[in-house]
């Protein structure tokens, strides 16, 4: 029975219709209304924990107040298109979260969503230090104190110097409510405020492209040459699929992996069971590190 006879509601679903600032600010930046655009297919925990933490709760939720499940994330306002070469898409992220109010479990709080296409692998996250954290993994020092004091760089794996110029790191510094997020050659920007004017829409999209820009060459630069075994290496689970995979590989397989942004590149010219095991001996610890985080998944 809900407390002093209420029926327990679930959080409203967010029916309205995209407004038309939106559409024609889209439009002005060569992006189209998408609704099915893919975006669910997108790492959908990572921008749920990143709109919870932005709004000043913990990054998984905790029973209600009054018990029952919150309902899950949903997107709208959804557009896709292609600037200056990459693929982008935009949404309004709509997160129901615990809520204190006698009527209803959950209430949901809005965020926004850019997403932009980069290079075939960017093993980072930047966050800002909130109350909460987002990411787990391998903080990482940028050598700015300022910067570093302010905000987190996150690795999946400890890789030396980061990939954030001077000039990146100025625009991100700019936005305390912004979250950047990498999922292989995707760029998340989950932010705060949600669209509601064309002017958040196109000053957010263009400021995070020029994030972008402002990555190093090696992190911008599109090159889908390696997308699918890139696809092949991120599907495998363990060391004994690692291992056959490498020995299965095609000598153009090769030389793409040789040139590859993953730990296994090291390996791209041994073939037979012990030359693998032989050459994963002879990396330094923080190479082996490296290779042996590739099949931790995270939460």
């Amino acid at each position: 029975m809900a407390l002093f006879g209420r029926h327990k509601k679930s959080a409203p679903a967010d029916e309205r219709v995209t407004p038309e600032v939106l559409v024609q600010a889209a439009a002005s930046l060569g992006l189209q209304q998408a609704p099915d655009a893919g975006i669910r297919d997108f790492p959908s925990d990572q921008i749920k924990r990143a709109s919870r933490v932005l709004h000043g709760f913990a990054p998984e939720p905790s029973s209600t107040l009054h018990g029952g499940a919150i309902p899950n994330m949903f997107y709208n306002d959804v557009f896709a298109g292609t600037i200056d070469g990459r693929a982008i898409k935009v949404a309004n992220v709509r997160t129901p979260m615990e809520s204190m109010s006698l009527e209803y479990m959950a209430k949901v709080q809005s965020t926004s969503l850019v997403t932009v296409e980069l290079s075939t692998l960017v093993p980072y996250a930047v966050e800002p230090r909130l109350r909460h954290q987002v990411i787990h993994g391998f903080e990482m020092a940028t050598g700015d104190a300022e910067f570093d004091a302010a905000f987190r760089v996150v690795g999946l794996f400890a890789m030396g110097e980061s990939p954030f110029s001077p000039e990146a790191r100025r625009l991100i510094e700019a936005h305390r409510d912004w979250i950047f997020l990498f999922d292989g050659p995707l760029l998340m920007s989950v932010g705060l405020p949600a669209f509601t004017t064309g002017d958040d829409l196109t000053t957010r999209v263009r400021e995070v492209v020029g994030v972008v820009n402002a990555f190093p060459a090696s992190a911008g630069t599109i090159d889908h040459s390696v997308d699918d075994l890139l696809t092949r290496i991120g599907q495998l689970n363990s060391v004994e699929e690692a291992m056959t995979f490498l020995q299965a590989l095609s000598p153009s397989d090769r030389e793409r992996l040789a040139k590859s942004p993953t730990p296994l590149a090291k390996f791209a010219d041994v073939q037979t069971p012990d030359e693998i095991t032989q050459r994963f001996m002879s990396l330094d610890m923080n190479e082996r590190m490296q290779v042996l985080a590739m099949f931790e998944k995270t939460q």
